[in-house]
């Protein structure tokens, strides 16, 4: 066994003490790489169907090409899949990692939400894999998982792909936040659907 399929077989372990209360349990997902490999082994848990319900967090404009990659992806795994889309800050810049947790907490005690698996690859406090904390329970099966181990993932299962590359369109928002005077390279962004 190889250290990929050792952490696969650890991600596993975590999804299934996830799985073995499903009441008011929920997955995030919030369209990046890490995301879809949390999905998939979620689907490979169970019988090839994620019954349980994905809130799908939308920080970002997404341009259309990843909307209908989630559409899509939405179909064909038999995702129950609410979106949330999160107005753009008034001054144009990032959410930080602070502000994405507060606006996911209330999503998620809106929703009632008890235990909730997230593609999150680093460990809480002391190295575990699961915390409390916003009111529920959060399942972290990636915990430990790099990028290199992420793409060797999709790679090895062939994950389906999407046309909207997520790190440019990341590139992207970063870039527009730093200069926004450059108004020319700012509309044909927009009319491409980044911005």
């Amino acid at each position: 066994m190889d250290v990929l399929e050792e952490k696969e077989h650890g991600a596993r372990e975590i999804i299934r003490e996830a799985l073995s209360d499903v009441d008011r349990l929920f997955v995030i997902y919030k369209g990046d790489r890490p995301g879809l490999v949390l999905l998939h082994m979620l689907r490979t848990a169970g019988d090839g169907s994620t019954s349980i319900p994905v809130v799908n967090l939308q920080f970002l404009p997404i341009p259309g090409g990843a909307l209908r990659f989630m559409d899509k992806l939405k179909r064909m795994w038999a995702l129950e899949l609410d979106v949330f889309r999160f107005h753009e800050k008034p001054d144009g810049g990032r959410y930080t990692e602070d502000e994405i947790a507060r606006e996911a907490a209330l999503v998620l005690c809106v929703r009632g939400a008890k235990r909730v698996l997230t593609s999150c690859t680093a460990a809480f406090e002391g190295g575990a894999c699961s915390g409390t904390g916003q009111g529920h329970v959060e399942f972290r099966p990636l915990s430990g998982f790099s990028g290199e181990d992420i793409a060797a993932y999709a790679e090895r299962h062939k994950l389906p792909a999407c046309s909207a590359n997520f790190e440019e369109r990341d590139a992207m928002a970063a870039m527009r936040a730093e200069d926004t005077g450059n108004k020319e390279l700012a509309d044909r962004l927009r009319k491409l659907g980044y911005l």
